[in-house]
């Protein structure tokens, strides 16, 4: 339809030039300004209704559509990418406030970790301390019970070499003797020399 329209408008456009340019020309300059006269206007004319058949059939129905076709997907585009910008931005802060609890939580752990660790400590260092202090204790008793023995020693066989030499002494004649044998015995017992 549109080919039959611009063949029959262009024939027509073609018989009307050709029509007017038969007519008899007066010769001179008017005759030669009117005849390429009207070929400028026809040639004008059939530029003007080359660009309204382009700009009717070409542009409105061929090009602006692409170009809003276009428009269109390139908005579709641009409005997706907003909002999956505002989709990622809303997770990047939603992520932001996850780490930030975390790092709070995280933090709340650690104090409760070292204050129970500290605490453990105290009870360790206390039952060192109790420990250590019965142990002391025991040793300290293990060393009286030895102290004491070996005094308890010291004095039985301090009492049995004194009664051993009051039954030697027992069995001499002289009382005087007897004192001064003692003596020399406790004294030798002791450690020490006779110091008359």
């Amino acid at each position: 339809m549109f080919s039959r329209f611009i063949a029959t408008l262009l024939f027509l456009t073609l018989s009307l030039s050709q029509a007017f340019a038969s007519e008899a020309q007066p010769s001179g300059l008017m005759g030669f300004l009117r005849g390429h006269t009207w070929e400028l206007f026809m040639a004008w004319f059939n530029l003007l209704v080359l660009l309204v058949l382009l700009w009717k059939f070409l542009f409105e129905k061929l090009l602006f559509p692409a170009i809003d076709e276009g428009l269109t997907d390139i908005e579709t585009r641009l409005s997706n990418e907003e909002t999956e910008r505002r989709t990622l931005a809303e997770k990047t802060e939603e992520l932001r406030s996850t780490l930030f609890a975390m790092d709070t939580r995280r933090e709340e752990a650690l104090a409760q970790a070292k204050e129970r660790a500290l605490k453990i400590k105290a009870e360790i260092l206390e039952q060192a301390r109790i420990d250590e202090r019965k142990v002391l204790d025991q040793a300290e008793k293990d060393s009286q019970t030895y102290y004491l023995d070996k005094v308890n020693g010291i004095k039985d066989d301090f009492f049995h070499k004194v009664s051993m030499a009051f039954r030697e002494d027992a069995s001499s004649d002289s009382s005087q003797a007897l004192v001064h044998s003692y003596n020399q015995k406790i004294i030798e017992a002791l450690g020490g020399s006779d110091a008359k």
